[in-house]
């Protein structure tokens, strides 16, 4: 783990790609379907460029800077920053600050969290995972994983 924080003793804890993820709230618990993901990320982390189709997804950054590209513009975050990233549009994110980033993703409904389910892995301590690049057999997958969840990969990371 960075210097960040950690997560809470009991969490059950992913690997979702090169970053450690716990799910506070789960889209299960309430009729709204909100979920939460905390997330934990190295500096210069930055997934695909892509698209929700169902749902808008709210960024708060508790530690750390971000920046989020929303439909072609940049947002930049530090610790406290939050911004929405509408469906529909095209949107990353990419960590700016050199000791990684906290942030939270919040959406209402089902998809993106069960994404993250999908296409992470348990991680069996609470720290990021050991550092990998995607291979085009990952990225295959992980497109499948996105499009069968109405996520949609349409560049790119940022750099």
């Amino acid at each position: 783990m960075n210097a960040l924080s950690t997560p809470d003793s009991g969490t059950e804890l992913f690997w979702f790609m090169n970053n450690l993820l716990a799910i506070p709230v789960s889209c299960e618990a309430g009729a709204d379907r909100l979920s939460v993901v905390e997330q934990w990320a190295p500096h210069g982390d930055s997934p695909p460029l892509h698209i929700h189709h169902s749902e808008d997804e709210v960024f708060v950054v508790l530690k750390g800077r971000l920046r989020i590209q929303i439909d072609g513009t940049d947002v930049f975050l530090d610790a406290g920053g939050t911004v929405m990233a509408p469906k529909g549009k095209p949107h990353s994110f990419r960590v700016e600050s050199a000791e990684g980033a906290h942030f939270l993703a919040i959406t209402s409904g089902k998809d993106f969290e069960r994404m993250i389910r999908a296409a992470s892995r348990p991680a069996d301590r609470p720290g990021l995972p050991d550092p990998a690049v995607p291979t085009e057999a990952m990225k295959a997958e992980l497109t499948r994983i996105c499009a069968d969840h109405r996520i949609e990969i349409v560049g790119p990371p940022l750099h």
